[in-house]
């Protein structure tokens, strides 16, 4: 099984999202085993893939007009890594 990190812009219901959420719903848990990281706060389609038991992350707005998430994403990013690793080296 393949694992995969969707790094997305947003978790609303807009088409590019319902896209991508049609795409993992056919795949989770057959091919490819997902992980949704969004570079925004989490929207109405969190729903959508926690029926789908896919783990996903938000990102917080952070500094002067919210722009700065980069230490949030790099954060995150090396959690996800971390349980990737470990989860690689189980039996």
């Amino acid at each position: 099984m393949m694992k995969v990190l969707n790094l997305i812009q947003c978790l609303n219901l807009g088409g590019m999202e319902q896209s991508a959420y049609a795409l993992m719903e056919a795949t989770q848990g057959g091919e490819i085993d997902w992980t949704v990281q969004s570079v925004t706060p989490i929207g109405e389609g969190i729903e959508k893939l926690a029926k789908l038991n896919i783990p996903t992350w938000g990102s917080e707005y952070v500094g002067r007009f919210g722009c700065d998430r980069t230490l949030s994403l790099k954060k995150t990013s090396l959690n996800l890594m971390a349980i990737s690793s470990y989860s690689q080296a189980l039996p």
